[in-house]
């Protein structure tokens, strides 16, 4: 992996945490503390969709990732589907829409993003214990050969050995 690719993979790691991290504590105090935190929740989840499917077609067309061009297609269609079906229904506060309203646009991206992130975390493992084995990383220390210093000793001592 070249340094480009291991910066970008670990940026890319980085900010998918932080985000989830955020929206999770957002979530968390839209449940317990107060509503008024769900907008967050939901900006934060925006925010994390539009960097995982950056990210997603970066690593699916750039390191030709096909799981990741597969999510890329799936996530993107889910946003069409989201915009033109499932945020018209908004408007309309009836009892039995509100839940799912919720669901697809609260619980469904948070698993998505959870699932990429975890998916990203193991591509990234496969990735350094590759490296290991091309030998990028060393995966013993040589050995160390207690008697090589003693030969050097040995080699002085006969220099002066016939002074």
């Amino acid at each position: 992996m070249n340094r480009t690719a291991y910066f970008f993979h670990r940026v890319d790691l980085i900010g998918q945490f932080l985000l989830l991290l955020a929206a999770g504590f957002s979530g968390i105090s839209a449940l317990v503390v107060n509503k008024d935190f769900a907008i967050f929740y939901f900006m934060s989840l925006f925010l994390i969709g539009c960097w995982q499917l950056l990210s997603a077609f970066i690593r699916g067309v750039s390191y030709e990732d096909q799981i990741k061009l597969h999510y890329f297609f799936i996530a993107s269609f889910y946003c069409v589907l989201l915009f033109t079906i499932f945020l018209p229904l908004l408007d309309t506060f009836r009892r039995w829409e509100f839940p799912l309203i919720i669901w697809f646009v609260g619980f469904v991206p948070a698993v998505a993003a959870i699932w990429y992130l975890s998916d990203c975390i193991r591509g990234r493992a496969e990735d350094m214990a590759d490296a290991d084995q091309l030998g990028f990383i060393p995966s013993r220390l040589p050995l160390y050969n207690p008697m090589k210093p003693l030969k050097k000793i040995h080699k002085k001592q006969a220099l002066f050995r016939y002074l």
